[in-house]
């Protein structure tokens, strides 16, 4: 933006030019519609099962540098397609200490923080290994079946007390 300055009389000032940076927003970008975990036979109770490739949960930040976000998640119960029978487990978020924690309830499940002021494209399950991040636990033997159940997530405009 270029200003200046104009008297009664019609003299100006010299022109000054001011550059700011209008600050961009904080969004999920691409999403996976469905997520699955690996096969499993029965199962055993305090079995985790891992994600099958496909994961993906984008966050678009166009806000300035430190400026933080967390991603939190909540799970529904699994059930099967064709007995309406719930698994005997449930889908969990295990960090990279190894704590595990059901997502029965929103839970922070991941935090990041912007070292540029560039618009930056984060996908948190590309921060995951095979071991940890949203996993599926098993709490007993399951009958056959294909259990389904949702996902959500939720964006955090702030980063999780440390």
């Amino acid at each position: 933006m270029t200003l200046y300055g104009q008297d009664n009389t019609g003299k100006r000032t010299k022109e000054v030019t001011i550059i700011f940076n209008v600050g961009g927003g904080l969004s999920f970008g691409n999403v996976s519609p469905g997520v699955f975990f690996k096969d499993v036979n029965m199962g055993y109770k305090g079995e985790i099962v891992t994600r099958k490739p496909g994961w993906q949960i984008e966050v678009i930040d166009g806000r300035s540098t430190q400026k933080g976000w967390t991603l939190q998640a909540k799970a529904s119960s699994l059930v099967d397609e064709k007995t309406s029978g719930q698994l005997i487990g449930e889908v969990v978020h295990r960090d990279d200490n190894g704590v595990i924690a059901p997502l029965l309830d929103w839970t922070n499940i991941y935090s990041h923080k912007k070292s540029t002021d560039s618009v930056e494209t984060f996908d948190v399950a590309n921060a995951w290994t095979q071991n940890n991040g949203v996993l599926l636990q098993l709490n007993g033997k399951n009958m056959a079946g294909v259990y389904s159940g949702k996902v959500e997530w939720n964006l955090v405009d702030s980063i999780q007390n440390e």
